[in-house]
């Protein structure tokens, strides 16, 4: 009875270990690029909200200084849009030295409530509210 010699691997086991290399090797490529998709779309969100503080900061000191009720900003990319929505005065009193009276006058306080929606190159933030005091002084009346 011949017997025969097994040398190495037969074509159908090169075949099947060249399948299971080739169907890892795609798969980690799959893996690899959402790996990388999501860690870009993490930075562009990190970059954003990493903004929000300077672009509040912006906000506040337009509404202060020159009594602005809406505008557009650009910070590093992200662009905000701001408006605002709702504003609350009080009016502080004077009292006058000569006469012991009190009137209306002097500060007035104004409490502004602004509605701020932020969005850079991929990513579109929700609209947060931001609340900004502002004073302006008027007459003080007669302090002695």
């Amino acid at each position: 009875m011949p017997t025969r010699c097994l040398n190495g691997f037969s074509l159908i086991e090169l075949l099947i270990a060249v399948t299971i290399i080739t169907m890892t090797i795609a798969l980690t490529n799959v893996v690899y690029a959402n790996y990388v998709q999501n860690d870009q779309r993490f930075n562009n969100r990190s970059e954003l909200y990493a903004d929000l503080l300077e672009i509040t900061d912006e906000v506040r000191a337009l509404i202060q200084q020159d009594s602005e009720k809406k505008g557009l900003i650009n910070v590093n990319n992200t662009e905000c849009e701001w408006l605002v929505v709702d504003s609350k005065s009080k009016q502080g009193l004077n009292f006058d030295l000569e006469t012991g009276s009190v009137s209306g006058g002097g500060i007035t306080y104004y409490l502004d409530q602004v509605e701020v929606s932020c969005s850079n190159l991929t990513y579109q933030l929700k609209p947060f509210s931001v609340q900004v005091l502002r004073t302006e002084i008027g007459n003080i009346g007669n302090l002695g």
